[in-house]
């Protein structure tokens, strides 16, 4: 579904700890990556995926999330509870880091 929604052109490899992920990197400088996880008796599933801008763009990201109307855990954390999700924005060396993963903790 990633591939059909985003295309062929992407990079792709396996992080340290054995994960496989894809990359996409689109205009205005933003990045996509989506790391997948093999779970048994299931196929590979995306369960986190990072969004990068320039860090310029953390008010806009921000104000984004705030507005899908999650609940907000943190100063930097909000949960999707109907989708068991959480969203998590960091500000690392001048890249604004929006990390998305499905929350196992329930």
């Amino acid at each position: 579904q990633i591939i059909s929604g985003y295309g062929y052109k992407y990079e792709n490899g396996i992080t340290k700890d054995g994960d496989k992920y894809i990359t996409y990197k689109l205009e205005d400088n933003q990045i996509y990556t989506f790391y997948f996880i093999t779970q048994p008796n299931v196929v590979e599933i995306c369960d986190t995926w990072k969004i990068m801008e320039p860090s310029s763009h953390a008010n806009s990201m921000i104000k984004m999330v705030q507005n899908f109307g999650f609940v907000q855990l943190s100063e930097t954390l909000w949960k999707d509870y109907s989708m068991n999700t959480l969203y998590s924005i960091s500000i690392v060396e001048n890249v604004c880091l929006l990390t998305i993963w499905f929350d196992d903790k329930k």
